[in-house]
């Protein structure tokens, strides 16, 4: 369960945050997938996905929940993915559904995970579990886009988030 600590933590970005126009948005994380040549792309969030859906940038995996802003969306066609994932997960916590559908998503790709509930902490779980040197992308909310490259320091952070949050 998320504590109140840990929700200011989140607050955050956990990696590099691009900002400004969409076109410069699209272009920056264009460049830095080019650059990096991650083993995986992780993209957390129905924005997110879209952005990179509709850029046709690299994605292997997409995490929503068809919600935006709290707004409910029109289920996302699905017939782009490979594999298709469900997975439930309750707002503010981490559950083993979501934990083991990201999990097979990041290790078959081309992988699309719709959850019921929330996928905004799974955004925690792709970092734990994507390759070194992957890539995670996600919304910071009114802010823009945050690009995490997965790393040991990145993957103890967010092992020690996850280990903090109360069981439950």
């Amino acid at each position: 369960m998320l504590t109140d600590r840990l929700r200011s933590k989140l607050k955050k970005p956990l990696g590099r945050l691009v900002a400004g126009p969409s076109e410069a948005v699209v272009e920056t994380l264009r460049q830095q997938i080019t650059e990096l040549r991650p083993q995986r792309v992780v993209c957390v969030g129905d924005a997110v996905s879209r952005l990179f859906s509709q850029h046709k940038l690299r994605s292997d995996v997409r995490i929503i929940d068809n919600v935006e802003m709290r707004q409910k969306l029109k289920p996302v066609r699905l017939d782009d993915s490979k594999r298709i994932f469900f997975a439930k997960n309750r707002a503010g916590t981490i559950d083993m559904s979501g934990w083991q559908a990201v999990s097979e998503a990041i290790e078959a790709g081309n992988a699309i995970v719709v959850v019921d509930g929330e996928e905004d902490l799974l955004a925690l779980t792709a970092m734990a579990l994507a390759p070194m040197g992957s890539v995670v992308i996600y919304g910071q909310p009114k802010a823009g886009i945050v690009l995490v490259v997965v790393n040991k320091k990145v993957r103890d952070e967010v092992y020690s988030m996850i280990n903090s949050m109360p069981k439950g």
